[in-house]
């Protein structure tokens, strides 16, 4: 198997728009516009190529993070539903590890809600939250727009769980008829966050 940017095997743009559908659906023009950012300067779009039957394996997204210039983030790692359990979804961390090593990245980040078990069995650890931008990060390079961002990430954090309010309705449990009543009790809901986790890719970061 071989990792290829993207942008220099634009011959796998089709599949790689259909097998990112599967996992994470939008709008063919969303897709390819998002695709298209891949450049040798990051975000990059990085596929796994079968190397004997030249078919599509599997993608990722490394990406900058300005905020932090030792750190990239790996994002929209996937691989062929009918291709995985061998070893590739490995495979394809190592490699690009390796690739973002090469040029000069030192730390790996992600978030995840479901493969926790994964990233870990790949060396990733659990840590705090970090600032993204994922492929829009060249775009946030202008010190006012870093702060705004850093801010509006303070703010969600404080924001842990909503209380929501719902009305139930019912009847008492015995008594002459069905009285009806109404009462409204709140809720503490905790959304789903996804786990973050990093890994050290490089030793080199003087």
């Amino acid at each position: 198997m071989e990792l290829h940017p993207l942008h220099k095997v634009p011959e796998y743009l089709e599949a790689c728009v259909d097998l990112l559908n599967k996992q994470w659906p939008r709008s063919r023009e969303a897709r390819l516009n998002s695709l298209a950012k891949s450049n040798d300067d990051f975000p990059q779009s990085l596929v796994l190529i079968h190397s004997a039957a030249r078919q599509l394996v599997g993608h990722a997204r490394l990406c900058p993070m300005p905020q932090y210039p030792t750190y990239c983030l790996i994002e929209s790692v996937i691989i062929e539903p009918t291709m995985r359990n061998c070893g590739r979804g490995r495979f394809l961390m190592d490699s690009c590890e390796q690739f973002a090593a090469q040029r000069g990245y030192c730390y790996m980040y992600l978030s995840t809600r479901e493969c926790q078990g994964f990233y870990t069995r790949c060396g990733y650890k659990c840590c705090g939250p970090l600032l993204t931008v994922g492929s829009s990060g060249m775009l946030f390079n202008d010190e006012r727009v870093k702060f705004l961002l850093a801010k509006s990430a303070q703010q969600q954090q404080q924001q842990k769980c909503v209380a929501k309010v719902r009305t139930i309705r019912g009847a008492p449990c015995s008594g002459p008829g069905p009285i009806p009543f109404t009462m409204q009790c709140k809720i503490s809901v905790i959304p789903c966050l996804p786990v973050c986790m990093v890994k050290r890719i490089s030793e080199d970061d003087a």
